[in-house]
């Protein structure tokens, strides 16, 4: 059995597994290595498995340089480790996952900033009733969940309707790839109890201090 390249034919002394050159975005392509002179400009070299500090590795590259140059003089000596290749290939994906994430959290804060002034709004308007419920034998529990209920309701019903809406963006992101996961649904409904804690916290601190207010306060000009 034979191959060739560039009309040179040659023996096939071996078979790999099939693995990935390029990214997860394409189909594993047809690869060859082969020793025929001018069929590539690459030259992978695995390094030692033993831990090494960053100046052996440092003196190590040196040396391989200084053996290239010796044999291509003509040629320019570049080198890269393979995790930086594998990285590039995916560059665009971390760049948006950053743009992403940087959203995420100014979407967050500016939920929570609004959580929080609602929370405010809500306790001052419902004062003098705080204060009746007090006097009438309400504790510090039951008013927080009083106040938290339709808060904690709205996220919900928000995430209710957000996970469809996410889950088919993630399908339609997936989509893009060739060799692609899938989305377990458990994910969707992390997300809305993470929305809710963070809701819960940022209204609680309101609720609380509303709560334990003296209801002497709110109730003497009755």
């Amino acid at each position: 059995m034979s191959s060739g390249f560039g009309g040179v034919l040659g023996p096939v002394v071996g078979i790999v597994k099939d693995f990935h050159s390029v990214n997860l975005h394409e189909k594993i392509q047809p690869f060859f290595f082969t020793t025929q002179s001018g069929a590539g400009a690459l030259l992978s070299v695995k390094l030692a498995s033993t831990d090494q500090s960053a100046g052996t590795v440092k003196e190590l590259l040196h040396k391989m340089e200084m053996t290239f140059i010796k044999v291509y003089p003509n040629n320019q000596f570049q080198s890269r480790f393979f995790d930086e290749s594998i990285a590039k290939l995916y560059e665009r994906e971390q760049k948006t996952a950053q743009i992403m994430n940087l959203a995420m959290g100014i979407a967050i804060f500016i939920s929570c900033m609004g959580l929080f002034g609602l929370a405010a709004f809500t306790a001052n308007q419902r004062t003098r009733e705080i204060g009746i419920r007090k006097v009438l034998g309400a504790g510090v529990p039951h008013l927080v969940t009083l106040l938290s209920r339709e808060f904690i309701v709205l996220v919900l019903l928000s995430t209710l309707i957000a996970a469809p809406v996410a889950g088919w963006g993630m399908h339609q992101w997936l989509q893009g790839f060739a060799y692609r996961t899938t989305m377990p649904w458990w994910i969707y409904m992390l997300g809305g109890f993470a929305a809710t804690i963070i809701a819960l916290l940022t209204v609680s601190f309101q609720a609380i201090r509303a709560a334990r207010a003296n209801p002497v306060d709110s109730l003497k000009a009755e």
